[in-house]
């Protein structure tokens, strides 16, 4: 039913495109990208925007229907794509393999944010006794979440009190998560905070010392913008393997092997243990900022 409905979206992209008469689609968010071959079928030029990978980093899929896919995308944008924007490296290896005789223009196109909305963020507090540690987005499972609260209480009973879990955002899991909390009886140190609106998320960034990113091989993320947030903020960020995030921001995030409690408490606690360690990551971050930022320049724009 899934590849009907992205057949179906095709049609409806299709029928809106002429009944406005316009000549380019921006796509974004797609599998079945062959099923946009009718647009250009009608002379309208399609441009992918490619925010996903085609498949996990690391964990390309060999059944049989995946390979289609595949062959059919490659086809797809030899003969279909005007150009393709791309948000990391990854997603342009990807497209080049299952499309080796591309003869469009790949552009990598990086999210930039304004310098001066960093700026209020405050440094890491050094004189608190606890550490506090912000996840910002769906609260979804191939997010990880669930493997945070895990973490969690492997280190509540570690270290009683020391760190405090702040969860931004919500999602299918919020329910499941309140009722494990409620349980647990683990509000004190594990927060659901909900979505929150600018002002509020900077509080977090500047009352936070870690960022985390846990994301589950099972979603093909192309870029976590909240690792570049945690890299703009100046806090080391802790990774998924399936993120592919070394290749732009390189050392100022630090790649988890596997997403587990066992694993991910052990990361956490050479940060807070070893402030050399911490610190250090802390400066690697202001090696790959500038990539990011542009000045202020909003009373530019109208």
């Amino acid at each position: 039913m899934y590849h009907f409905g992205q057949l179906y979206t095709s049609f409806r992209l299709l029928r809106l495109a002429r009944k406005h008469q316009y000549n380019l689609a921006i796509v974004s968010n797609y599998n079945d990208w062959f099923t946009l071959v009718h647009l250009r079928l009608f002379g309208i030029h399609i441009i992918p925007t490619l925010h996903c990978t085609f498949w996990t980093t690391r964990l390309k899929p060999k059944n049989f229907k995946n390979k289609i896919i595949r062959k059919l995308n490659g086809w797809f944008w030899q003969h279909c794509v005007s150009a393709t924007l791309c948000i990391s490296p990854e997603s342009e290896k990807q497209l080049r393999e299952i499309c080796p005789n591309l003869n469009s223009p790949v552009f990598q196109a990086r999210p930039t944010y304004l310098k001066a909305a960093f700026s209020e963020i405050q440094p890491p507090s050094q004189s608190s006794k606890q550490f506090h540690l912000l996840f910002a987005g769906r609260l979804e499972e191939n997010k990880g979440v669930l493997e945070l609260y895990e973490t969690a209480k492997l280190l509540e009973k570690s270290h009683p009190g020391v760190f405090k879990w702040h969860i931004c955002g919500t999602g299918s899991l919020t329910k499941i998560l309140e009722q494990q909390i409620s349980a647990n009886q683990s509000s004190e140190y594990f927060m659901l905070k909900g979505h929150l609106n600018r002002d509020q998320m900077l509080t977090y960034f500047s009352l936070s010392h870690i960022f985390l990113i846990p994301t589950r091989q099972d979603f093909a993320e192309g870029l976590n913008k909240v690792a570049i947030e945690g890299v703009l903020a100046g806090r080391p960020v802790i990774v998924s393997k399936y993120i592919p995030a070394t290749d732009i921001l390189g050392d100022a995030v630090i790649v988890a092997d596997k997403i587990d409690a066992s694993c991910l408490s052990e990361l956490i606690v050479l940060l807070y243990e070893k402030p050399e360690k911490y610190f250090q990551a802390i400066s690697s971050t202001q090696t790959v900022q500038d990539i990011f930022l542009i000045l202020n320049i909003a009373g530019k724009w109208h």
